[in-house]
């Protein structure tokens, strides 16, 4: 996994994100997920641990990507469940335990049993911005 810490952020008066998803010329179903959550976002109106954003995209069309891309997901959300636990470090920790959940689920899911994700994360808050990245994906600073 890479992390890195970019340059403190300046005050701003608004934050703007935006996503797209697209399943690729060749591939019959998209696998890809973004989110963004954080205070004033619907699901996660939470003040306090910043904003998340992330980009999870199954891994190379294989069976079962689209349900690891949606169990790497589901872990991030608990970011939001602990009130003390949180910033980049609790960020690399879902990622890590998301990755144990996909390996425990190939044990049994044997029609699963080559499923991955890539994934790339965005952490900010209070002047701070910090990437976390697993795979291929890419981030762009504007």
């Amino acid at each position: 996994m890479s992390r890195v810490r970019l340059p403190e952020v300046r005050e701003c008066d608004y934050l703007a994100a935006a996503g797209e998803l697209h399943r690729g010329l060749i591939k019959t179903m998209n696998q890809d997920c973004v989110v963004v959550w954080g205070p004033g976002v619907p699901v996660v109106d939470r003040a306090g641990g910043g904003y998340l954003f992330g980009v999870v995209d199954g891994m190379g069309g294989t069976k079962g990507g689209e349900v690891a891309a949606r169990r790497t997901v589901e872990t991030l959300l608990e970011y939001y469940t602990d009130p003390v636990a949180t910033g980049p470090d609790r960020v690399e920790a879902l990622l890590h335990e998301a990755n144990r959940r996909i390996c425990a689920e190939q044990l049994v899911a044997r029609d699963r049993d080559t499923m991955g994700c890539v994934a790339t994360c965005v952490w900010a808050d209070e002047g701070r911005i910090e990437l976390l990245h697993v795979g291929d994906t890419r981030a762009y600073g504007v």
